[in-house]
């Protein structure tokens, strides 16, 4: 969901003003700050398993298939968990707007960004989805059926998945065209963080004790999870069982 942490995060001005609000700007800048550097995380490590697939898939052939290897499961593994973890960024993101806009009242009218997240989430359950980038207006995505919707987010649906550790690849799914895209698309996006982050080069000298660091990142996670249904979550580690 890149397109929801592009079009929260596009006004975005770091500023460590504290009033001990729930609206307190400092809240803002510490969880969208928080959010890029997770992102920048995600997409780099999507870039890295695709060339894990890329160097481990046969070059001579384009119709060479696909075999679970050490190095092909890996890489796949890589390349879902950085989608995944995208995805949760974003997803935390909007809550945290949800929370910063509406204070500790849960329940207040939600932002268009959270209903979009509240329809994905069941999507995600059985699905495995890799990518996450595109440049969709949260409009257009809300008017998505459930069967477009997550298509219109840029995740590509690549197989299924039983409970935490089983991943069933779909190998007429996995097509280099589509990892290429994803990598570049990948890389597009990590620069375009790299700049909201410079932005922060202002306040990076400004005095600020660890007690208040603390403090601040208490009552961010404390209003997050006031807005925060189970929320959808990102199975860690890579001992999968792979097939494909």
């Amino acid at each position: 969901m890149y397109c929801l942490i592009k079009d929260l995060t596009d006004d975005f001005a770091p500023d460590l003003s504290d009033d001990g609000s729930p609206h307190a700007p400092v809240l803002r800048t510490f969880y969208t700050f928080d959010c890029l550097q997770k992102s920048t995380v995600a997409l780099q490590l999507m870039r890295n398993g695709i060339d894990l697939l890329q160097a481990s898939w046969a070059a001579h052939t384009r119709c060479t298939p696909l075999t679970p290897t050490d190095s092909v499961s890996a890489g796949l593994v890589r390349l879902v968990n950085g989608s995944r973890s995208l995805y949760a960024s974003a997803m935390q993101l909007v809550y945290a707007d949800n929370a910063f806009r509406n204070g500790p009242d849960f329940k207040a009218a939600r932002t268009d960004h959270y209903r979009i997240i509240e329809r994905s989430n069941p999507l995600l359950e059985y699905n495995i989805i890799v990518g996450g980038i595109s440049s969709a207006s949260p409009s257009t995505l809300l008017a998505a059926n459930d069967d477009d919707l997550l298509f219109e987010a840029g995740y590509h649906v690549v197989g299924s998945k039983s409970g935490s550790n089983i991943l069933s690849f779909n190998q007429a799914l996995l097509e280099r065209d589509l990892l290429n895209d994803i990598h570049n698309l990948a890389g597009d996006a990590e620069s375009e963080i790299e700049t909201k982050i410079a932005s922060l080069a202002p306040i990076a000298d400004s005095p600020i004790t660890v007690g208040a660091i603390v403090d601040i990142w208490r009552r961010v996670m404390d209003h997050i999870h006031a807005h925060s249904p189970l929320p959808f979550g990102v199975e860690p580690g890579e001992s999968y069982r792979i097939g494909i």
